[in-house]
């Protein structure tokens, strides 16, 4: 029910509205996530390369197999944050020109997208929970893989600056919220009282974020929102 709640108020929904192909090859991801932990790497290719087919960023999604199952220590994802921070500076010129010269160069030059917010609430509430992960050290299977898409999220957001492309890739780490933030409160709550407060907070939280990203930003253009009828 949780997970549900967070896929409308944290406008996840709205967002798969605008981007359907994208989300279609972001829920085919997440559907494959399951084969990680169960180390089958044939089902998790073929979910995969059918997302390739409805979006071309489900590329990404591929080598990730080998890497999301992996527990790798704080001080080291620390380091290779910093490590890409120092890089990102370097690398933006080459994938500015590269990007120039394809499809997706309206990315760089449509007002729309360069005005952009970058370092918006979306990107701070992911790094916070990948941060809560690591505090409370959650290491089964399950949330190991939760946090390292949280930490993928974090290094697509140190090229936020640069170029406004970088947030469609973001988006596709940060729908991990609606199974990541009912994960952590099963794991690391104990007693059903506190696990229904900590519910209610989490959605009254949800349900501000609702309030400023939809009737406030009015984000990925909602209002006035229309029906089939």
């Amino acid at each position: 029910m949780l997970s549900t709640y967070i896929y409308i108020c944290g406008t996840l929904y709205f967002f798969s509205m605008n981007g359907i192909r994208q989300t279609i090859a972001i829920s085919l991801f997440y559907y494959s996530l399951k084969y990680i932990e169960e180390k089958n790497l044939k089902k998790y290719l073929m979910l995969n390369v059918l997302g390739v087919i409805n979006h071309e960023s489900a590329i990404l999604f591929i080598p990730l197999y080998f890497i999301l199952g992996k527990k790798v220590k704080f001080k080291v994802k620390i380091t290779i944050i910093v490590i890409i921070a120092i890089m990102a500076n370097f690398l933006m010129p080459f994938i500015n020109n590269l990007l120039l010269n394809t499809k997706y160069a309206m990315y760089l030059t449509n007002e729309a997208y360069r005005t952009m917010e970058t370092l918006n609430i979306s990107t701070l509430v992911n790094i916070l929970l990948w941060i809560i992960y690591c505090i409370f050290k959650c290491d089964d299977n399950q949330s190991t893989i939760y946090s390292n898409i949280h930490f993928c999220g974090i290094i697509v957001t140190l090229f936020l600056l640069r170029i406004p492309l970088a947030m469609r890739i973001f988006m596709s780490f940060r729908y991990i919220e609606f199974l990541s933030v009912p994960n952590l409160i099963d794991k690391n709550v104990k007693y059903t009282n506190t696990k229904m407060l900590v519910g209610f907070l989490v959605m009254i939280v949800y349900f501000i974020y609702f309030i400023y990203g939809v009737f406030i930003k009015n984000g990925n253009t909602v209002l006035p929102y229309k029906t089939f009828f």
